[in-house]
């Protein structure tokens, strides 16, 4: 009698545990959920308070699941590439005195830690958070449950880098066209024109793999274009190149 007894109350606990289950998954949920929204608010009000950087930006990101990350890409997206002067906290009336040439190798520093960050960027499959692994291959991490960012949102039709990579695209294409330039006007320097020609060969070939990142976008035809065409500038200072190798060789 006493067994039956203890087995009933024993039953009737359990019972009662699973029944708190939901309850407690449910608060579970809403603390994340709040967690979450006050990451996002504090990471936004950040944005339009500080003045940026993008080490401490993908810091940042570390406390997010892949959610609030990519309302957070999409805000970070919204300042840096339509307002890069706010942020790098500088005054619109003070940008005549931004040196051009200062501003576009800021921007390109920026614009290649941002994609570093983002192609070594996971999600967690079962638990939807994000971890950066750059020094880990990516075999070995999507053998743990984990895919690229790239792949998740393309599952979930999302295109949040489609922007970056556009203004990216610009600000390298930018450089190239004053790399190229340096080279002209150092036609008579062996040392310089040697440096800036291969320098135009690396952003070139940067340029291509940034244009990956935007390919069967709405930027796909314009950005084509614009590869093809300096791919004939860089055919013809390679020429030159050649025949003022041969000038310095005499």
């Amino acid at each position: 009698m006493v067994m039956k007894k203890t087995f009933l109350l024993l039953f009737c606990l359990v019972i009662f545990l699973f029944s708190l289950l939901p309850a407690a998954q449910d608060r579970e949920l809403q603390k994340s959920s709040q967690s979450s929204e006050q990451i996002l608010k504090k990471f936004k009000c950040d944005l339009k308070e500080c003045s940026l950087s993008a080490g401490w930006v993908c810091r940042s990101f570390s406390q997010m699941d892949v959610t609030t990350f990519t309302d957070a890409w999409a805000a970070l997206v919204d300042v840096f590439c339509h307002s890069p002067w706010d942020y790098f906290g500088v005054d619109c009336k003070e940008m005549s005195d931004w040196k051009y040439q200062e501003k576009l190798f800021n921007l390109v520093d920026e614009c290649l830690v941002y994609d570093f960050f983002l192609t070594n960027l996971f999600v967690s499959v079962e638990k939807s958070f994000v971890v950066f692994c750059p020094k880990v291959s990516k075999r070995s991490i999507t053998r743990l449950g984990f895919k690229p960012i790239f792949e998740y949102w393309q599952s979930k039709n999302l295109a949040p880098h489609n922007d970056f990579y556009a203004f990216c695209f610009d600000q390298l294409f930018a450089l190239l066209v004053y790399v190229v330039q340096s080279a002209r006007l150092n036609f008579d320097n062996k040392k310089e024109y040697s440096f800036y020609t291969k320098k135009a060969r690396a952003v070139h070939n940067y340029l291509k793999r940034v244009f990956e990142r935007i390919r069967f976008s709405k930027y796909e035809a314009r950005y084509d274009c614009q590869l093809r065409r300096y791919k004939n500038v860089l055919s013809i200072l390679a020429k030159e190149k050649k025949i003022y190798d041969e000038y310095w060789a005499i």
